[in-house]
């Protein structure tokens, strides 16, 4: 069978009896979506039809005629390119498999499950193996070869023929499979028949050949289904093994490079047994997470195993888990108390794995309406790293909403992975403010940023002097600042190593395979001093202090002091009998600092506590202005 894109099923099938084809149905829909005749057979019988095989955007089938046809892969009502109609010309020779007349109609001693024709696509080229007999012995195997580019066969191609004679339970052939070297070159086309008869042709002439049985070590009832390969190793449904027992069914692992049984396990019995029987297996296919699917003959007909699992300790093959998910994060830009900066988003990366660890890996971003604006597969694209570049625009300044949506491969064990958000942004800034209620001294902020890249050199303290025109309130014990701690002093703080999902600290998160958050800054582009090494930033205008880079680190320096005080306005307020007000006083000090290439981080700032003081003696209230000047 074949699925498209859109979710459209497409099988062999034999309709109104004679007529077959090719059908289809709408998996996404659970609805029939068509059915493309391609001729009638010769008597009523079963589905005698085989395929479809796809070569590139084409599907060949082959019918109870006799007759190779070939479908448009992407609109099965069209003919196959250089076609006049669907048959292509190439037919099997009479008495390369029976017509459905003479396989017969019914289970006993005939069984009819389609012609006896079994092909295998390597490149532009479909080869195979016919079994002359559909239910007896002797057989004749017979091979062939067609060439989907020139539409005819093969250049420099035998058919050439083989025959079987030993006894089988159901002699017939069952399937046909691809033998490959050590270096995974295809070599052979082959059938593995019952007991350690296997018959194989070169995929270079078509002449029989001989290379090692696989599995020589063990004499099958029957043979093997069709199989899948992955890899380097290739695994074989047993069809038939122990059927008429109530033991399981089993999967059989080959891997090529060893040219030996797949170790540490090459054998998957069904976990259908003993409650539910043997499936009696026939063929088996891969999902996109790497999960093995069984189809057999009874009840239960479908089974599924994780090929990366050991058996337990029944020796049944371990079920495949949900190996899938989806991980939202909204990283947010950082926050200037002196007001928006700007702020752009680079790219968004996937840490702490790698492309192999994935069967799915798709990175979205959505804009504050909650559309899709940009996606990325990092499959398709070869890269973990997603550039947003094209959407800078729609995401300058804004909070960034991050979808990755994965699934893990087959045999991966990895724990968490993280995901990390790059940008070019403005100087960051430490802010503090601090109010002064002419009841202390001064007020003193020793700004501490924590992180292995940042060094204080020399110890930096923000300090608010007390001013010196403040009224004479009376006489008193002073009190703690609001601005910090005892003695009117208090630190400010802020993280300068990563900065995660809030913009300020670290974030990371973490539950099975979930990935874990990063914000990670890049240098922004500026010009003049600012983006050279080791240059100071603009200077804060109200005081504070400065953070400069110099050889990789950050280094706080104090800036240029600068005197503030009160002082009486000309004009006087008349006195009044009401308790005085007590003047306030505020002073923002900001630190900006040009960012490092990673592990920046962005500070919280730490609101100092109010803690006003109680009047003593009532004096009568003035209007008073606030000034700052250079400190000479």
């Amino acid at each position: 069978y074949y699925i498209d894109s859109s979710g459209r099923l497409y099988y062999a099938v034999t309709a109104n009896d004679k007529e077959f084809g090719l059908g289809c149905y709408n998996l996404e829909t659970d609805t029939e979506c068509g059915f493309y005749k391609l001729g009638v057979n010769p008597t009523k019988t079963w589905s005698y039809v085989k395929g479809p095989w796809k070569v590139g955007n084409e599907l060949y089938m082959v019918g109870g005629d006799r007759k190779l046809y070939c479908l448009d892969a992407t609109n099965p009502a069209n003919f196959c390119m250089g076609l006049s109609g669907y048959y292509t010309g190439f037919s099997f020779p009479a008495g390369a498999f029976l017509d459905p007349n003479t396989a017969g109609t019914t289970m006993s001693p005939n069984m009819s499950f389609g012609p006896g024709v079994f092909g295998e696509v390597v490149g532009s080229r479909i080869y195979f193996i016919t079994d002359s007999h559909a239910n007896a012995i002797p057989k004749t195997l017979r091979s062939f070869c067609f060439d989907t580019v020139t539409k005819s066969p093969c250049a420099g191609w035998t058919v050439s023929s083989q025959t079987h004679g030993t006894p089988m339970t159901y002699p017939r052939v069952w399937s046909s499979f691809i033998y490959y070297n050590n270096a995974m070159n295809p070599v052979h086309i082959c059938a593995r028949l019952n007991g350690l008869s296997q018959y194989c042709f070169s995929l270079s002439s078509g002449l029989p050949s001989s290379p090692p049985v696989v599995f020589s070590g063990l004499s099958l009832n029957t043979g093997f289904g069709s199989e899948i390969t992955m890899g380097s190793r290739s695994y074989f449904p047993d069809f038939m093994y122990q059927a008429m027992s109530s033991n399981p069914g089993r999967v059989l692992c080959w891997d090529w490079s060893t040219g030996a049984p797949c170790a540490p396990t090459w054998e998957y019995k069904s976990w259908t047994h003993p409650t539910k029987g043997n499936p009696r297996d026939y063929t088996v296919n891969v999902d996109d997470k790497g999960c093995i699917w069984v189809v057999g003959d009874n009840a239960p007909a479908m089974w599924y195993f994780d090929p990366a699992k050991p058996p337990d300790r029944n020796g049944h093959a371990g079920k495949c888990e949900s190996r899938e998910g989806k991980f939202e994060q909204t990283f947010q830009p950082w926050q200037y108390c002196s007001g928006p900066k700007p702020f752009l988003w680079l790219r968004v990366d996937v840490a702490n794995a790698s492309l192999s660890d994935f069967s799915k890996l798709e990175i979205r971003i959505k804009d504050s309406s909650n559309n899709t604006i940009f996606v990325y597969d990092c499959l398709t694209n070869s890269s973990l790293s997603a550039n947003l570049s094209g959407i800078s625009a729609q995401t300058s300044g804004q909070p960034l909403n991050v979808e990755v949506f994965y699934a893990l491969s087959s045999g991966v064990n990895l724990q968490s992975f993280e995901i990390r958000a790059y940008y070019h942004a403005s100087p960051l800034e430490f802010c503090l403010k601090s109010r002064h209620d002419c009841l202390q001294d001064a007020i003193k902020n020793p700004v501490n940023v924590s992180g292995q890249q940042v060094s204080l050199q020399p110890k930096v303290e923000v300090e608010l002097t007390k001013p010196e025109e403040c009224p004479v309130l009376g006489e008193g014990a002073g009190s703690n600042g609001p601005g910090g701690g005892t003695g009117g002093s208090g630190p400010s703080s802020g993280a300068g190593g990563t900065v995660g999902q809030t913009g300020g600290g670290s974030g990371s998160s973490s539950t099975g395979a979930g990935p874990g958050i990063l914000l990670t800054p890049s240098p922004l582009p500026s010009t003049g001093s600012s983006g050279a090494s080791g240059a100071i930033v603009h200077p804060p205008t109200a005081g504070g202090a400065q953070v400069v880079e110099k050889d990789g680190q950050l280094q706080i320096l104090p800036e240029a002091k600068q005197r503030c005080y009160w002082r009486p306005k000309q004009k006087h307020l008349e006195a009044t009998q009401k308790p005085p007000t007590k003047p306030a006083v505020s002073k923002k000090a900001s630190v900006q600092a040009q960012k490092p290439k990673k592990d920046a981080g962005k500070p919280v700032a730490q609101k100092p506590k109010k803690k006003p003081a109680k009047a003593k003696v009532a004096t009568p209230q003035q209007d008073m202005e606030y000034v700052c000047e250079p400190e000479k």
